[in-house]
């Protein structure tokens, strides 16, 4: 079993789609070879790298997302430059420095080439953790309709009768920008809030 942590924000982009892509989540560190990896870790508590706005984490405006996954879709981390022989000694060293600064075990990363298709057999639990409450656990989730709003498209996810929504922006590095919104009520009344 291996872990894809995400937010609230991300997860009604995600289960649009059907997958999980990978992404620039590494974009600080300038030269990494692209397309980067879609990453993962052994460790079920969470990963300190992952990309989270912390101050709309405390606020409750976003939950933590833990998607366990099948770990037959995925490779260890220390295996990188043996598949990708471009990702040099310098881009490894910067990038689990990188990581270990932050809180995170290298050895526990596990990544891949291309998106992965989230099928039942794949993807096999999806489970949240807010910060008021500190614990993971299992939740129904339901997918909204998007709806439009001043020329974005707001996806929306219900958990636990909350609605929480975003909108993306892609940036001109290709990376992602979100705005987002919280709401008890239907996903209409947070578009039309934002």
């Amino acid at each position: 079993m291996v872990y894809h942590f995400t937010t609230s924000v991300h997860l009604p982009w995600i289960l649009a789609t059907g997958e999980l892509r990978p992404g620039r989540g590494a974009s600080f560190i300038q030269g990494l070879p692209d397309p980067d990896f879609l990453w993962a870790t052994t460790d079920s508590r969470g990963e300190r790298t992952m990309s989270l706005s912390k101050e709309a984490y405390r606020n409750g405006e976003l939950l933590l997302i833990r998607l366990e996954l099948d770990d037959g879709e995925f490779w260890p981390w220390g295996e990188a430059q043996q598949r990708h022989p471009e990702w040099t000694d310098e881009l490894v060293r910067v990038l689990n420095l990188s990581g270990i600064i932050k809180g995170a075990d290298p050895r526990k990363w596990m990544c891949r080439v291309g998106a992965l298709p989230l099928s039942n057999e794949i993807l096999t639990s999806i489970q949240v953790k807010s910060w008021s409450s500190g614990i993971w656990r299992k939740s129904a989730y339901e997918e909204l309709d998007p709806v439009r709003r001043a020329g974005y498209t707001w996806r929306s996810v219900r958990i636990d009768g909350v609605t929480y929504s975003s909108a993306q922006q892609v940036r001109e590095d290709g990376g992602c920008a979100y705005q987002i919104a919280r709401s008890y009520g239907p996903a209409r009344a947070i578009a039309d809030a934002a």
